[in-house]
């Protein structure tokens, strides 16, 4: 049980790191692996801005109640 929970942590390191680069780099996180597709650069609206910082926050209060409401039970 502990193990698990330890894993668990290790594992939700980077994906916080990710949450917290797409909370504060938006339009980078949306344009990661599609850069390529345009020539200039793009411009990101700022109503996806708006939901990308939703998103983030959002995962980021969810992650630890789903991962712990999966230990408890």
């Amino acid at each position: 049980m502990i193990s698990e929970m330890i894993m668990a942590v290790i594992f939700m390191i980077p994906l916080y790191a990710f949450f917290i680069w797409t909370y504060s780099c938006p339009e980078d996180s949306f344009l990661f692996g599609r850069r390529w597709m345009f020539e200039e650069e793009p411009e990101v609206s700022p109503y996806v801005i708006r939901y990308l910082k939703f998103a983030s926050i959002s995962a980021m209060i969810g992650t630890p109640i789903i991962i712990i409401s999966i230990f408890l039970s």
